[in-house]
């Protein structure tokens, strides 16, 4: 029940603030196959893998570089949108990508990175929860 609050409170804030449904410059993601997607988004010690990416987005601070985590951001959403999913997982993802969209838009700003950062961070390590465990 919490983790359900928790995605609508992320996913109400990230609507709020608008987002980009397309990761990374605007492109939109090329063909992804959905089984390859879920191994990179699972992959152990990968920086686009879920639980990576929420490990980067703990250490942002007001002075990071964010060019490689823009990079990272992109990959990871583009898999994420990539994989099939049941209807259960499908929410857990759908809230992480919208977290990661918010994120996209915040991460230009030091004083709401932090905030859209640990917003992120906590509906990867859901997703990470629901879809690799």
């Amino acid at each position: 029940m919490n983790r359900i609050m928790l995605l609508s409170g992320i996913l109400a804030a990230a609507l709020a603030t608008g987002c980009s449904s397309v990761p990374g410059t605007g492109g939109s993601p090329g063909p992804v196959d959905g089984d390859a997607a879920r191994t990179a988004l699972c992959q152990s010690g990968s920086d686009t893998s879920l639980a990576g990416l929420a490990t980067q987005l703990d250490g942002i601070t007001d002075d990071s570089d964010t060019t490689q985590i823009t990079t990272a951001i992109g990959t990871t959403m583009a898999d994420l949108q990539s994989v099939q999913l049941d209807t259960g997982e499908a929410v857990v993802r759908d809230a992480a990508v919208t977290a990661l969209g918010a994120l996209q838009t915040a991460i230009s700003d030091p004083t709401t990175r932090g905030q859209a950062a640990a917003q992120a961070a906590a509906a990867l390590r859901t997703a990470d929860t629901e879809l690799c465990q």
